[in-house]
């Protein structure tokens, strides 16, 4: 085993020790798609039955069934039960709905109610296979991204008129989040998204004068973490990089006591505003600390530069020293 898992496997015992919430997100999560090795994905139906491929097929980049993920849990559970603490939750996948559908090929598309559907019915089937065969593992729904259909609207649409432009499926005027009612009602242990912004869109409230994304959540989504009571965890949350294209007038995280000052604003006002109001207390996760892969969209992100070089911005917002409010 690399030297450095070891390291990073003791960190994350001793933070869940120490009571922190350890999500663990399922990697690689390429869906389980019976075109996986088409590129233009003619017959782009997930499946939520048997693999789609050979069963031999051991490359988990290109398909997994259900069990395939449920399994992977419930083993990374059981290893960590067997050294003395528990994960909080499971994320099946990262952001499906940009990092498995398109809106420019394949079929179902991004923007159609049928992707959203088979969507809902495969992340069911991982939940109930992780709650049969692995008592003690707890299954989250998985992150979506923003202004791809999952809500009603477009958060990041705040320049060019008509603003907030609606992203509702084509075919019949829902959001993807309508046709995922049971993944996010009865199917899931928790509630996780992710979450960008600008700068200047730090408060809690209605697109364009904020960009907080559970605010525009379905009324039966908002009413079913609350009576419920379910975790809810936004799993990214940070300043959208020029990479991400949000068109965010702070250009550089460099300018270190501008980022921090954003940042906690943002948090606060989720904090405050957000999901408090469902009768939970829901956590935001600043992303991300460091993952070395030198790329300009991550780097961005990262809270250390190298392997212990801490960015300014960080150092201030951990220790609470921007000026905001």
């Amino acid at each position: 085993m690399r030297p450095d898992r070891t390291v990073i496997f003791d960190y994350i015992q001793r933070a869940a020790q120490a009571g922190v919430r350890v999500i663990i997100r399922i990697y690689p999560s390429p869906g389980n798609f019976p075109d996986w090795n088409d590129p233009n994905w003619p017959n782009h139906r997930l499946s939520s039955g048997l693999p789609v491929g050979p069963d031999w097929y051991c490359d988990p980049d290109h398909y997994r069934s259900k069990a395939d993920l449920a399994d992977e849990m419930g083993e990374i559970h059981e290893l960590n039960v067997s050294r003395g603490f528990s994960e909080f939750g499971f994320e099946p996948a990262n952001e499906p709905n940009v990092e498995w559908y398109s809106t420019q090929k394949g079929s179902p598309r991004l923007y159609e109610s049928t992707a959203w559907a088979d969507m809902d019915a495969y992340f069911s089937a991982v939940y109930d296979w992780a709650h049969t065969y692995y008592p003690g593992v707890r299954v989250f729904t998985p992150p979506m991204s923003p202004r791809a259909y999952a809500e009603s609207l477009d958060i990041g649409d705040v320049f060019e008129q008509p603003l907030c432009e609606e992203r509702r499926l084509v075919d019949n005027g829902q959001t993807g989040y309508d046709m995922m009612r049971n993944t996010y009602t009865t199917k899931n242990d928790g509630v996780d998204w992710h979450n960008y912004w600008i700068q200047g869109k730090e408060r809690y409230a209605f697109c364009p004068d904020g960009q907080h994304v559970s605010i525009h959540f379905p009324q039966w989504m908002q009413d079913d973490i609350s009576n419920g009571q379910k975790p809810a965890t936004i799993t990214e949350a940070d300043l959208a990089s020029p990479q991400q294209g949000w068109g965010n007038p702070l250009a550089s995280k460099d300018s270190a006591a501008e980022a921090a000052d954003s940042i906690r604003h943002f948090f606060d006002s989720e904090q405050k505003y957000g999901v408090s109001h469902y009768g939970v207390r829901g956590v935001s996760v600043s992303w991300l600390l460091i993952d070395n892969t030198n790329t300009p969209e991550h780097d961005w992100h990262e809270a250390y530069q190298g392997t212990s070089t801490e960015r300014e911005w960080f150092r201030i917002w951990y220790l609470g020293q921007e000026s905001w409010p």
